[in-house]
């Protein structure tokens, strides 16, 4: 069952970069290469931090500090970079790791990860229209890849019939909720810093 599920995750995270692809298309530009490598390795570093929680069997998910990197790509990358970094690194990870199991979900976890965060942040800074600074739509953006993941990984828990009790469950969101608020607020505020100086000079 996990299997399949598996791969329905996969399937609809590919249909789903394929939809934010076409809606963002993507710019070449010589930098992004170096913008790319940049990202993979921040990713990479979060990942390294991160703390596995398996839940109850096959289900797992991660608490990272990915939302640090996430954050400076919504600022400076198109939607296909950063995915293609967060992937090398989350990807990476678990093959280092031989956790090769939960390589096929992960990938689909990470893919609905990076797609709904530029949607999220595309949409709000849309609706703001120049009312707010950019920083909002990227901060709720970033805040809608844990949020997403750990969901995913309730529905699935779920479906296997491996269930956790309501107040567990939001406990668990309100936690992560929180972490990612902080650790999207320290990549607001670093960006920000980096900016005013550059500008500065």
């Amino acid at each position: 069952r996990f299997t399949v599920f598996s791969m329905i995750v996969l399937a609809s995270g590919l249909i789903t970069a394929g939809l934010v692809s076409w809606w963002l298309p993507m710019t070449v530009r010589p930098e992004l290469i170096w913008i790319g490598v940049l990202l993979a390795a921040g990713f990479l570093l979060a990942e390294q931090l991160a703390v596995n929680i398996d839940a109850r069997g096959e289900v797992s998910w991660t608490i990272s500090f990915t939302e640090i990197p996430l954050v400076i790509g919504l600022f400076v990358a198109p939607f296909q970079v950063v995915l293609a970094a967060h992937l090398v690194a989350g990807v990476g990870t678990l093959l280092a790791r031989r956790v090769q199991d939960k390589v096929v979900y992960n990938t689909g976890v990470e893919i609905l990860e990076i797609s709904s965060a530029f949607a999220v942040a595309t949409l709000l800074n849309s609706a703001l229209a120049g009312f707010g600074p950019p920083w909002i739509g990227v901060l709720a953006g970033a805040l809608a890849a844990p949020l997403s993941s750990t969901l995913l990984a309730l529905v699935a828990m779920h479906i296997l019939g491996r269930r956790m009790r309501t107040e567990a469950g939001v406990r668990l969101v309100a936690r992560i909720l929180v972490l990612g608020v902080v650790n999207a607020s320290v990549g607001v505020v670093g960006y920000e810093i980096a900016t005013s100086v550059e500008r500065s000079e």
